[in-house]
């Protein structure tokens, strides 16, 4: 039985109650039936709230461990990133250094070929 009925159903009994003091209505038999009815969907609607919020913590547990997750992901994409980056930057440095030791590797050697042939033309 939904909530709501079990708050109506009490409120009905409450209503009798009621009644039954003020001498309206028809009068009850045994007003403690009624008190007990009354008692025993308060208990119902408690252990259903209780349920209720039990279920609601394991969502809640739920959605943390996912927003956790969630975080872990973005930090390990950031790293990632960033990895990506510097990898991408030591490789443009190391092809300008590979330039730089290629016209360093060409400048001598023709240094050297000049001197070569100076003292081929000196002979």
């Amino acid at each position: 039985m939904a909530t709501a009925d079990l708050i109506v159903n009490v409120n009905r009994g409450l209503d009798r109650i009621k009644n039954h003091i003020r001498g309206a209505g028809t009068p009850l038999t045994n007003p403690a039936n009624i008190i007990d009815g009354i008692r025993d969907l308060l208990n119902t609607i408690r252990v259903t709230l209780q349920n209720i919020t039990v279920e609601r913590d394991q969502y809640q547990n739920l959605l943390n461990d996912e927003n956790g997750r969630i975080e872990n992901l973005r930090n390990e994409l950031r790293n990632t990133r960033n990895q990506f980056f510097r990898s991408e930057r030591l490789l443009e440095e190391s092809r300008a250094q590979m330039q730089r030791s290629e016209q360093t590797y060409k400048n001598t050697y023709w240094g050297l070929r000049e001197n070569w042939q100076l003292a081929q033309d000196r002979k």
